[in-house]
């Protein structure tokens, strides 16, 4: 990897929005109830089955949030969106651009680019060993950037 990526925060509000070339859009999903109406008929049975309300505002969040997200990139309405998984569970949506999503400490944030992405988020008061992370999940020119 030459270098890393451009990273744009998005707040937008309009109905289209492209991401540039080399280019990632970040954006922070705001927990609201709106996102209840955007989840299809299976994941609204397992939000119903959560008790936890920091846990079902988390994952409403980020179900009902990336739908809504992916929409926007699409054109089309959230409840249109079709939202797959891969084997291990990572979602994805056809024709939608690559995304992921990390959430920690009631903060959901979600990554979208024209090329695969991953994305991360921690408490700042939480211990993290960068070094045996970073050799764990990223090629060594990465560890090697990240540690530099």
């Amino acid at each position: 990897m030459d270098s890393f990526l451009a990273c744009e925060w998005i707040d937008y509000e309009g109905e289209y929005l492209e991401i540039p070339v080399g280019g990632v859009h970040l954006w922070l999903i705001e927990p609201s109830s709106v996102y209840e109406r955007y989840l299809d008929s299976a994941e609204l049975l397992r939000y119903e089955r959560i008790l936890n309300p920091e846990v079902r505002a988390s994952y409403s969040c980020a179900q009902g949030g990336l739908r809504r997200l992916a929409g926007i990139y699409m054109h089309r309405l959230p409840e249109q969106v079709a939202m797959r998984r891969q084997a291990r569970g990572k979602p994805y949506v056809e024709g939608a651009p690559e995304f992921n999503l990390s959430h920690t400490c009631g903060r959901t944030i979600a990554a979208f680019s024209l090329e695969a992405i991953g994305i991360d988020v921690e408490s700042a008061g939480r211990a993290v060993h960068a070094r045996e992370l970073a050799t764990r999940f990223f090629f060594q020119e990465e560890t090697a950037r990240i540690m530099s």
